[in-house]
């Protein structure tokens, strides 16, 4: 995160969270429900920027070639990035129980 903070700056999104999934003694991830083989990832990070807009202009700072080509470097060493996947989320609903 320090990389993409300092080279993000002021767009840096106004919100990273990563959730990890839990693993077994086996190295397999735990599954409740489904199959294992679709698996293929080991976390999930949620990004919220303001808007479009904001979202637009981090991808573009990411874009800075000193910015890019250290980042790359970077992820080479902790991520398979042919794997990488990012989707954007529209409608987010949530319920919550009693407090």
């Amino acid at each position: 995160m320090p990389l993409l903070q300092r080279y993000g700056g002021e767009h840096f999104p106004k919100h990273h969270k990563r959730h990890y999934l839990q693993f077994s003694e086996l190295e397999q991830p735990t599954v409740i429900r489904g199959h294992k083989s679709i698996c293929n990832f080991d976390a999930i990070s949620e990004v919220v920027f303001d808007d479009e807009a904001a979202f637009h202009a981090f991808m573009a700072a990411l874009r800075v070639e000193e910015a890019s080509k250290i980042l790359r470097e970077d992820e080479d060493k902790f991520c398979n990035s042919g794997n990488l996947t990012v989707v954007v989320v529209g409608d987010v609903r949530e319920t919550k129980g009693e407090e």
